[in-house]
């Protein structure tokens, strides 16, 4: 009940609005609540604010309750010891197998330090005993922004888009894990995590002490994500721009039998994490911007007996309708390919074959959009072998090297621009000099393909073009509807479908 009460205060809007859940929230917790997995991927920067405190709401609760049941049992024991109570058995009795190998219950994988700050404040907001929070000076010190721009004034000075301020708004560090340890009275930031009772981490920083399989074994620490029962993945789509290996990788250690035993009261261990099918009672829940193969595929590798459920409210094609309303021709058309794996190189055998010599080649003041810097190595070797002038920005390219391409491409002195995604992601620049667009692969970001075409010199005159394979089907529902992207999709190759 102080939990909820709390929740209230915090989700009433300023003036004392009704703050009724929205269906689409009800249905989240409620699914939450009944610990599935849960994926929900209409996470972006109007529903962000209300996801995370639900889901904060939901960790707190698991926190207060084991906690509380913990002291509860603690107490009966103390009693029957004392003679006090009657006489029990912690190893014969499950209700007082209550406990883990280690006392980390919840994990909470966050892109940035700007996040990590938002969720454990709202934490600390929700949890009932919080007289004293120790070290929270220091905390405030480490994942605020250093020059007190909390709200992204600065990228909103210059013009950035709402769902980039979101994102990138306050401390954007990705290093960094942080244990919490809640008490009798109070809450110790900065815990031991083997003291600690949930863990806010990037998946770099937890990578840096957990390692990967096939790393030394002496070299690697995992015991403390032993015993996790919750974990929370906050926008894996930004997740995966960063690096999703990480992710895979911390994963991969979570419900891990421990190396060595920490402190271990051996009666009270429940028997789920004996018989090692800890991973098989844990809940897994994790919000992204749109569906993505990698999100997806976590969620079906979990082990949860209780299954999984994904929320999504379905693209309308808005990104594709808002493009058609400037006039410009959009063109997409299906490359050849009989199996999904091998899309990387069938694009780039069509991009040899057919698109440079038909389409590139005859084109002048053209945009290339590769999705990330692994796609735009293989593109330039293949640019090179075919003798073409181009210049390049991607995620590695240099603040000179960037502002040198972007010159002599505005200029016109060059005819053809590459340019990765995920550094569209980053940057989100606005490239002048552009007359046409080709995107090999729908964009995973349905803003960054509008964001470009408006940007187009002429739309009248403009060509936008977008390959893609059945591997793409989730990036071109984002943009052209779930109805549009399936007639696609089941197509016959080659054929173009063209929107204006």
């Amino acid at each position: 009940k102080p939990i909820l009460e709390s929740f209230h205060q915090l989700s009433t809007p300023a003036g004392g609005a009704d703050d009724t859940l929205s269906e689409q929230d009800a249905g989240f917790f409620h699914f939450m609540n009944g610990y599935v997995d849960v994926l929900h991927a209409n996470h972006d920067h109007t529903t962000s604010r209300s996801i995370r405190q639900l889901y904060c709401l939901h960790v707190t609760n698991h926190l207060f309750k084991c906690r509380q049941g913990i002291l509860r049992n603690n107490a009966a024991l103390s009693r029957a010891v004392k003679g006090g109570g009657e006489a029990v058995d912690p190893a014969g009795e499950d209700r007082f197998r209550d406990q883990g190998f280690t006392r980390p219950r919840v994990l909470i994988l966050v892109p940035f330090k700007s996040v990590a700050k938002e969720v454990v404040e709202t934490i600390l907001k929700l949890y009932p005993h919080k007289k004293q929070v120790m070290h929270r000076h220091r905390f405030e010190e480490d994942f605020s922004a250093e020059d007190g721009d909390e709200e992204g004034k600065f990228w909103q000075d210059r013009h950035k888009p709402p769902d980039y301020i979101d994102i990138f708004k306050g401390n954007q560090s990705d290093r960094f894990r942080l244990g919490i340890m809640f008490l009798k009275t109070g809450v110790r930031l900065y815990a031991p995590f083997y003291s600690a009772d949930m863990i806010v981490a990037s998946p770099l920083g937890l990578r840096l002490i957990t390692g990967a399989q096939g790393e030394k074994d002496t070299s690697r620490e995992y015991d403390f994500l032993s015993s996790i029962e919750l974990v929370v993945i906050d926008r894996a789509d930004v997740l995966k721009q960063q690096s999703w290996e990480h992710v895979e990788h911390v994963m991969q250690a979570v419900n891990l039998k421990p190396k060595a035993l920490h402190d271990l009261d051996i009666r009270r261990l429940r028997p789920s994490y004996a018989a090692g099918r800890a991973a098989n009672y844990r809940q897994m829940i994790v919000t992204s911007d749109g569906m993505n193969v990698e999100s997806t595929a976590l969620l079906a590798s979990s082990c949860n007996y209780r299954g999984h459920v994904k929320l999504l409210v379905p693209s309308t094609g808005q990104p594709l309708a808002r493009a058609a309303a400037t006039g410009v021709r959009q063109l997409f058309q299906q490359v050849p390919c009989s199996d999904v794996n091998e899309a990387p190189e069938r694009m780039l055998h069509w991009l040899e074959k057919k698109a440079y010599p038909t389409v590139i080649s005859t084109l002048s003041q053209l945009i290339l959009v590769v999705p990330s810097y692994v796609e735009f190595v293989s593109v330039r070797q293949v640019l090179r072998s075919l003798d073409a002038e181009f210049c390049a920005c991607h995620e590695y390219s240099s603040k000179r090297a960037i502002s040198r391409a972007r010159a002599f491409f505005a200029q016109g002195r060059i005819k053809l621009m590459v340019v990765s995604e995920r550094w569209l992601f980053y940057r989100r620049y606005r490239l002048a000099g552009a007359a046409h667009l080709l995107f090999l692969g729908p964009p995973e970001r349905p803003a960054i393909y509008c964001e470009l075409i408006d940007g187009l010199s002429n739309h009248s005159q403009a060509l936008v073009l977008t390959y893609f394979t059945a591997a793409d089907s989730m990036s071109l529902e984002r943009l052209c509807g779930p109805v549009k992207a399936r007639k696609m999709i089941k197509g016959p190759p080659q054929k173009v479908f063209a929107f204006t």
